[in-house]
């Protein structure tokens, strides 16, 4: 049977078509190789423009896709030969891929001409059957001969013995990709059957939706008799229910429960397993606001509950800090799903949903993560202890679940796949698994370094968001709830540890550690062990290592040796991670302890316990080093051991570094020659800190190789909103208060004031809250208003120093009036220094303007307030010193930007913004470009021509960047007749617009363009 040549969408109106066209689109897509897809629809749903980058090879690609019912002839295709060539030599000399998609085919003049093109300057033609054929290649659809195998079982159990099989379909719905089977009898096409992409034949109380939605299409299904498959027997369905149970008993036992690790032995809670209720802190996430189509670029956040999270975003990636409440969160969604009863023992309003939660912990997977997610979830049966038969029933309910979307896939730990290329190719079947199930809810959990790796492969379809630090009503719910359970539930152990988390939240040092679920809770094991509270990471992680080495001591064991049990576990911890491994057979480990006491002699000497004695101890208490399991290694199913979180093998490797308790101890490294091989592993990026931080004086030596890196880093994963690796890992040194000389320590922090990304760092507040906040502050002042050439460079470190000045809460309140007034007054007769942070706190509220404004704080754009910030501006605008002309500037960019107050502006002004672009150094130039660009229009001979100068060359190269000063070199264009002509400019913001959302700028100016502008602006208004 040949493969049928289009696909048919299936939806009742031109959105829901749009977005299944969208949805194949991507599919396709990632079938080819390519990541990162940026997909522009428009507005009949019908048409998709997609650029994307390839995942292995070093080429661009874009293309056009249409699901027109004609075919495609050789006028579009030349039409988009000529976005082509642009996009080429746009990118040169990196190959750029074209590709035409058209579902219903090409006409064959369109074919020839593509086979008379030259091989390099050739388009890619992918009609409907070859985007068949790749969706069966990456496995998101069945193929067609298992899926006719598959009807004809549901043909057989009809008894349908003379018919002849008449053709196939395929259908995209919003249930996902489905074959349908046709039979015919006496020539005449009577039956068919629905197969959906994983193989699984529809009952027919789903398959009637699909015949709805045909028939809505003018389809014919409804006239033919469906196929149903053979009904389970009336024991098989009792077994399914059964097998269900037992499935959600399991889950609510594996997800349903805390330990309460690091109590004094002989307390009755310090073994005790806890309902996860009696502590969960219900927790929130912070996603992205929605784009408004008024900005070109939007860094807005909001803050919502989890349950209003997963009612809006269907497949999201969620990533957290360790010890975030990644793996806390998900055990919660676990069991609210798996016991109903249990879903409103917490205040966090998660939806009523009739989802059986799956559950796959990364960190578990080892040689696994290679295979695909339904092979993964049909072992989630083993693991619950299900029989053979048992095991079957269960395959065939969970089949039915994901078809129907009645299933919550939870993903936790997705960085915890140490070997980067397993995690891409787990992530590729996650990618495959969505297109196949596009109705299951997934939620995937990561640390933000270990997921920007696979960011780009399931980007199109999973949201991505962060789980918000804790706010002081957490710290205090959580500090009241951890004393009920520990001391005991009485009026005034309640007093008391609200007393407690004011303290903890009024210490800064504190406060910094404790906004992390996993180190609040360590700090209040640690406090109630020794009566102090910690204020630094490092000293915290050895009060709780110290405090929970003390629980071994229990009844019938004779008391370990402090220092002797930290020097085998760090000496494990530094070789798990040098092997990029958090488990370890019982083989491997009692190996690893034998070694120890030969390689630590001086430590180990008079050890009296053996590596079994060593072992045992800590798996009978399960504190710092567990058994997890069993795993089959080397043919022998051996039990598996693990940290209790990563946290606490990172803190213990760099202790071993540090004390040299490592393997191969006497090779003669230093510290630095240690750690340095690892500046750019994101997996080191919390050992590397901890270990120079607990150096002390020996620090000096990694700290300067850390300050070269920086300077010298230029990596391809470098990004102008992200610190590099190296400038990441001096940010925790500094803010875990390393020990440096004042000359090294000076240094360092200039290097990161000097950091286009430190405004973005979320860690820069805590910089400057911390021990070199002031010393900071100053050193990047004086540089900024300096002498030196490259004064520039510390711009991006003022508006932190303005925001921690003025501006504490500037991204969720509203400004008051006395903030806007203090500003003002401080803009007209404050100093210089106090001028330029007024300033950049005016460019900070404006900027903040639209998230208060989507979070309904604000309920208006255009502010007269901002006439005020505005008309302060224009003078330090004007003023001969840059240094306070350029953050007035900036101010002046992002009030108009967000139309917060847009005046006419005067001709004076458009010209003296016009001149500081052209002559100033490249920071300032580029946001008087910016500032130019946002002022509204004049009459277009209100200049004459050669006020603007020879300016061609100038204006042509602003245009290639399309940066934010782009349309400023149009609208000089525009004023000048030159170097463009109208059409000209109207082509050239029409293709600046492939990949983002029009502005009013872009809009106003296609407006005065006339004619030429008009095509263009029917085009923005037939987008989504």
């Amino acid at each position: 049977m040949q493969i049928p040549s289009t696909i048919k969408l299936l939806a009742s109106t031109k959105n829901a078509s749009g977005d299944l066209f969208t949805r194949l689109v991507n599919d396709l897509f990632f079938a080819l190789g390519y990541d990162d897809l940026r997909l522009n629809v428009h507005k009949s749903g019908r048409e998709v423009d997609i650029h994307g980058t390839h995942r292995l090879e070093p080429r661009f690609m874009v293309a056009e896709c249409k699901a027109h019912s004609d075919k495609i002839g050789g006028e579009d295709l030349n039409k988009f030969f000529g976005v082509l060539e642009r996009e080429r030599d746009k990118q040169n000399p990196t190959q750029v891929a074209g590709y035409f998609v058209s579902l219903s085919g090409f006409r064959e003049t369109g074919k020839e001409q593509e086979l008379e093109t030259s091989q390099q300057k050739r388009v890619i033609l992918i009609d409907g059957k070859k985007v068949i054929e790749e969706l069966q290649r990456c496995r998101a659809l069945v193929n067609l001969t298992e899926a006719i195998e598959k009807a004809g079982h549901c043909a057989e159990y009809a008894g349908l013995n003379e018919a002849v099989l008449d053709g196939v379909e395929l259908f995209g719905h919003d249930m996902g990709y489905l074959w349908a089977v046709f039979y015919s009898e006496g020539k005449a096409r009577t039956h068919f059957t629905l197969i959906h992409a994983d193989g699984t034949p529809l009952a027919e109380s789903v398959a009637s939706l699909i015949i709805k939605a045909d028939r809505s299409s003018k389809g014919s299904l409804h006239r033919l008799h469906y196929l149903v498959p053979s009904p389970p027997v009336p024991d098989r369905e009792e077994l399914r229910n059964a097998v269900s149970k037992r499935y959600c008993q399991w889950i609510s036992e594996e997800c349903g429960y805390i330990q309460l690790d690091g109590l004094p032995a002989d307390t009755d809670l310090s073994a005790a397993r806890m309902r996860l209720e009696r502590l969960f802190v219900p927790l929130n996430i912070v996603t992205k606001a929605e784009k408004s189509g008024k900005k070109k670029y939007d860094k807005s956040e909001s803050i919502e509950s989890v349950g209003k999270f997963i009612c809006s975003h269907q497949h999201a990636a969620i990533l957290a800090s360790p010890g975030g409440g990644k793996s806390t969160l998900l055990k919660r969604l676990a069991i609210a799903y798996a016991a109903p009863e249990r879903r409103t023992e917490v205040d966090d309003n998660l939806p009523e949903r009739d989802w059986i939660p799956l559950f796959l912990r990364c960190r578990e997977l080892k040689h696994r993560a290679h295979r695909p997610i339904l092979e993964l979830l049909d072992d989630l049966s083993q693991h619950a202890g299900l029989s053979v038969d048992e095991a079957a029933a269960f395959h065939e309910r969970l089949h039915e679940r994901l078809c129907s979307g009645k299933a919550l896939l939870l993903v936790d730990g997705l960085d915890e796949i140490s070997d980067e290329g397993a995690r891409h190719t787990f992530a590729q079947h996650l990618r495959t698994f969505v297109a196949m199930f596009p109705h299951v809810t997934l939620l995937v959990t990561s640390r933000e370094a270990g997921f920007r790796h696979v960011a780009g492969v399931i980007a199109s379809v999973c949201d991505q968001a962060r789980l918000a630090p804790f706010s002081k009503d957490d710290v205090e719910r959580l500090c009241e709830r951890w004393h009920v359970e520990v001391v005991g539930d009485t009026d005034q152990v309640r007093s008391d540890a609200r007393l407690l988390a004011d303290t903890i939240w009024n210490n800064v040092r504190i406060r910094v550690l404790a906004e992390n679920p996993l180190m609040l809770t360590t700090i209040l094991v640690v406090r109630r062990c020794i009566g102090d509270l910690p204020s630094r990471r490092v000293e915290l992680y050895h009060e709780a290592v110290r405090v929970l080495i003390r629980t071994w001591n229990t009844e019938g064991f004779a008391p370990m040796d402090l220092e002797e049990t930290k020097a085998q576990l760090s000496y494990i911890a530094c070789t798990m991670m040098a092997k990029g491994i958090q488990q370890i057979g019982q083989k491997a480990l009692l190996k690893l302890l034998q070694q120890a006491k030969s390689e630590l002699e001086a430590e180990l000497q008079f050890i009296r316990i053996s590596p079994e004695e060593f072992v045992r101890r800590i798996e009978y208490r399960s504190s710092l080093l567990m058994q997890t399991g069993h795993e089959r290694i080397a043919g022998e199913l051996q039990p598996v051991y693990e940290f209790r979180h990563l946290t606490f093998q990172e803190y213990l490797a760099a202790r071993g570094f540090v004390e040299e308790q490592y393997p191969g101890r006497d090779g003669g490294q230093s510290l630095a020659d240690l750690l340095e091989p690892h500046f750019d592993d994101e997996r080191w990026s919390e050992v590397i800190p901890l270990a120079v931080v607990m150096a002390g004086r020996r620090a000096e030596a990694t700290v300067t190789r850390l300050i070269r890196a920086t300077e010298d880093y230029s990596g391809e994963n470098s990004s102008p909103i992200m610190l590099s690796p190296p400038a990441a890992l001096l940010m925790q040194c500094l803010l875990d208060e390393v020990q440096v000389t004042p000359a090294t320590l000076r240094v360092a922090l200039l290097h990161l004031g000097e950091q286009k990304s430190i405004g973005d760092s979320s860690d820069s507040s805590g910089l400057l809250r911390g021990k070199f906040g002031e010393l900071f502050m100053q050193l990047v002042t004086d540089a900024y208003f300096g002498a030196d050439k490259d004064w520039e460079r510390y711009v991006y470190a003022q508006p932190i120093i303005a925001s921690y000045l003025y501006l504490p809460d500037y991204k969720t309140e509203k400004p008051s009036d006395a903030l806007i007034d203090s500003l003002v007054g401080v803009l007209k007769s404050g100093g210089r220094i106090e001028k330029v942070h007024a300033a950049l706190a005016s460019m900070l509220l404006a900027f903040y303007s639209q998230q208060r404004l989507l979070l309904g704080i604000e309920n208006t754009t255009e502010d007269s307030r901002y006439q005020l910030l505005y008309e302060s501006l224009l003078p330090l605008v004007y003023c001969d010193d840059p240094h306070l002309s350029m953050p007035a500037t900036w101010a002046l960019a992002w009030i108009g930007e967000n139309g917060l107050w847009s005046p006419k502006p005067s001709q004076e002004l458009l010209l003296f913004l016009y001149r500081i672009w052209r002559d100033a150094a490249p920071q300032q130039s580029r946001f008087a470009g910016w500032a130019f660009s946002v002022q509204k229009l004049l009459p277009r001979e209100t200049f004459s021509f050669d006020l603007w100068g020879e300016c061609d060359v100038f204006l042509q190269e602003i245009a290639s960047k399309k940066d934010v000063d782009f349309i400023g070199a149009l609208i000089v264009g525009w004023y000048r007749h030159e170097p463009w002509d109208d059409r000209t400019i109207a082509d050239l913001i029409k293709e600046s617009l492939v990949n983002r959302k029009s502005s009013y700028r872009h809009r106003e100016l296609l407006v005065a363009l006339g004619n030429a502008g008009k095509e263009v602006l029917a085009t923005l208004d037939d987008k989504k």
